[in-house]
């Protein structure tokens, strides 16, 4: 079985936990990473077990609701994927907030490049 990568995504209300089809933080790798904006970005989730956010269509193999607390829902997803989703917030400013310095300091450096 390929290694998996837990995908958190701030994408619920959090005056009432409902899911709000937007997303303002999102948490990888041990990083979290904010939009350059604040409104955030449009997400939205599938029936056919994929999320799409900027353009990209993401499969998962399982999904947790509420974790952490009622603002984040887990998606498990292939590690390929987690690669390219990098790639897209470097490309759409997205900033690495926390995390380990070794992964923020290449995130850094690629996205001042």
């Amino acid at each position: 079985m390929k290694k998996l990568v837990a995908f958190d995504v701030a994408c619920n209300d959090p005056d009432n936990g409902h899911f709000a089809g937007r997303t303002a933080s999102i948490s990888m790798l041990g990083c979290e990473f904010e939009p350059s904006n604040f409104d955030g970005y449009k997400f939205n989730v599938e029936v056919d077990g994929t999320f799409r956010l900027h353009g990209k269509t993401v499969p998962f193999v399982s999904c947790t609701e509420w974790i952490g607390n009622w603002c984040w829902n887990r998606y498990w997803i292939r590690r390929s994927d987690a690669k390219a989703l990098l790639h897209i917030f470097l490309k759409k400013n997205w900033h690495c907030v926390s995390g380990p310095a070794r992964l923020c300091d290449w995130y850094d450096r690629k996205l001042a490049a």
